[in-house]
């Protein structure tokens, strides 16, 4: 549970930097701090997912999937934004 709200955290600050940029883009902040503030969450939800998993039934492992995946989708948001930025 914990993994999956920091990667909803994650993607806040992401959404944040969209919604700064669309309606007020004055106050949007500098690229490198919003991806470095969605890595820092991303990188350690990743680790408690990874620390969640036990093989014991195919059930858990669908589960414990999601935050997985939420997670690194998340670390590859700088490399697919950085063109954008």
């Amino acid at each position: 549970m914990l993994s999956m709200s920091l990667a909803t955290l994650g993607w806040a600050c992401w959404w944040l930097d969209l919604l700064l940029a669309r309606t007020v883009p004055d106050f949007v902040p500098n690229y490198a701090l919003v991806s470095s503030v969605a890595s820092f969450f991303a990188v350690a939800g990743l680790v408690l997912a990874f620390l969640s998993i036990r093989g014991r039934s195919r059930l858990w492992l669908g589960m414990a999937a999601v935050p997985l995946f939420a997670n690194a989708s998340l670390l590859s948001m700088p490399w697919l934004m950085q063109g954008h930025g």
